[in-house]
């Protein structure tokens, strides 16, 4: 359901989610609310995103939500800019998501470290001897410079296309990587560590489900 303006009486367009609803805190964020009860004289307790929502639809007052990421010089870990977007979707009658992504860290506001078996590490290596220069991008753009995400997942609907396959997207071979470890038994902490995810509840949403797999559940009882 979108914002009825006609029962909205004004819009706060800067709220902090401070506290995930399934997340542990994170401690160093915790240093920071004990530090700033103490200075301040107000009990630590943060409200949670329902209890934000109920405040504001009471006082019939729409808002954005968002997190302050700010790890690369903090170290503080903030909530997940997919929570809070699943959060707002599920009240998007008077919550508006707004993302944080610290402008030193990669997409989604996350460093990540790729992981690569050795079958992928050989083929990798005999690529770069066969076509590229140490200071040249791994694979080139039409222009000889690196992809931008953009362009990368247009490349991807290209090969997609060329191949036959409708419907994909350059997400497919992200959500097949997951849902194959998954099938080989794989903990769903280490695909969302695998997959760049800071909580388990995105990476479930990746892992495909078949008629097959199913059958094969229902005869290990």
């Amino acid at each position: 359901m979108a914002i009825d303006l006609s029962k909205i009486r004004a819009i706060d367009v800067h709220v902090h989610a401070e506290v995930s609803c399934h997340d542990p805190e994170d401690p160093v964020m915790g240093q920071f609310f004990d530090a700033a009860s103490a200075y301040f004289k107000v009990p630590r307790e943060r409200p949670k995103m329902p209890e934000i929502v109920d405040i504001y639809r009471a006082q019939q007052i729409a808002f954005c939500l968002f997190t302050v990421d700010s790890e690369s010089g903090t170290g503080a870990k903030r909530i997940s800019n997919y929570e809070i977007a699943d959060f707002a979707a599920q009240h998007a009658d008077i919550c508006i998501p707004f993302a944080s992504i610290d402008p030193r860290k990669g997409k989604g506001g996350v460093t990540r470290e790729p992981y690569l078996n050795q079958r992928l590490r050989r083929e990798l290596r005999s690529y770069v001897a066969a076509h590229a220069r140490s200071t040249d991008p791994l694979f080139a753009s039409k222009k000889g410079g690196h992809f931008s995400p953009n362009t990368m997942c247009e490349l991807f609907l290209d090969i997609y296309a060329q191949c036959g396959l409708t419907g994909a997207s350059s997400h497919s071979g992200r959500r097949s990587f997951i849902t194959r470890l998954a099938n080989k038994g794989i903990n769903v902490r280490l695909l969302a560590a695998l997959a760049g995810h800071s909580s388990i509840h995105v990476t479930q949403r990746y892992i495909d489900v078949n008629p097959d797999q199913l059958s094969a559940a229902v005869e290990l009882l």
